[in-house]
């Protein structure tokens, strides 16, 4: 009986929640289950602590960006691109950066954003342990830092940085 109880709160547990332990009880997983592949090309994404006062940005809370793996199509997906991370950061309250990685010359399948590839912010919740869609604002002075480049879509050595944002549900 006890097992047939512990199969049914597993399948009811949203997919942070973990009962491995020796417990069995459920536990809050403390990050999303992103990844990503470092490589020698970056864009950095400037999150200044006033962010937490214009959007619902909490401590432990995940902001990450993802790409289209346009060479990973399969049958399944319907002509849809997977979405892999190309980087991400827990806020911890203080000013800091998310380093965002793009695709490597060196390998063969696409590891990361191209150049003025547009930007895909997902949000992680710590306290729900649910992921979003962002809608993102930028702030005016690095709209125009580089020529070549918008704050909203991805450049070797760029710098973007975020005024707000908002959860798209």
């Amino acid at each position: 009986m006890k097992s047939l109880i512990l199969v049914i709160l597993w399948l009811m547990l949203p997919e942070c929640m973990d009962v491995s332990g020796t417990d069995q009880s459920p536990k809050k997983l403390q990050h999303p289950n992103w990844t990503f592949q470092t490589t020698e090309i970056f864009h950095n994404i400037i999150i200044p602590e006033s962010l937490q006062e214009n959007s619902n940005l909490e401590i432990g809370d995940c902001i990450g960006l993802f790409y289209s793996d346009e060479l990973k199509q399969d049958s399944n997906c319907e002509g849809k691109c997977h979405e892999k991370c190309a980087g991400f950061l827990k806020w911890n309250g203080i000013y800091n950066s998310i380093m965002v990685f793009g695709d490597s010359p060196n390998t063969p399948n696409k590891d990361g954003y191209v150049k003025n590839e547009m930007f895909k912010f997902k949000i992680w919740k710590n306290h729900s342990c649910m992921e979003f869609d962002l809608e993102v604002e930028y702030c005016e002075p690095f709209k125009s830092y580089l020529t070549d480049n918008q704050a909203d879509s991805f450049l070797e050595h760029g710098f973007s940085k975020i005024c707000s944002f908002q959860c798209l549900k």
